[in-house]
């Protein structure tokens, strides 16, 4: 796993990286997942789909959908999936190594910035 925060060069924000060894792609495991919104619940992925359910910072439900997950294409990371949720117009990038999955919102999609980490 490798992980770096350091300020953009132009000072104007703070990144944040994370990297998972590639593999052939998300099979199928639940989770415990938390979020940098607060959320924290079950989080069940298989190579083609995610689902995760739990309770937001103030306990209530939050279910988080999308049901189609795909790769980005030739020259890509092979475990690397993307897809969007079924509510809103967010999209996500998805990556599993065990035994961590990363969730992270879409750059330009209005979960961009959003991260959740995921452990058995």
């Amino acid at each position: 796993m490798f992980l770096q925060a350091e300020p953009a060069i132009d000072n104007s924000a703070r990144l944040f990286r994370i990297g998972l060894a590639d593999n052939a792609g998300p099979f199928t495991a639940t989770y415990f997942a938390v979020g940098t919104d607060g959320t924290a619940g079950t989080l069940s992925i298989s190579p083609t789909a995610y689902r995760f359910d739990g309770l937001d910072a103030a306990a209530n439900g939050v279910t988080d959908v999308i049901p189609s997950l795909v790769t980005l294409g030739i020259n890509q990371p092979a475990g690397l999936r993307t897809g969007s949720f079924s509510t809103g117009d967010a999209s996500a990038l998805v990556m599993q190594s065990a035994p961590l999955l990363v969730l992270a919102g879409a750059p330009g999609s209005s979960r961009a910035g959003y991260l959740q980490l995921a452990v058995p």
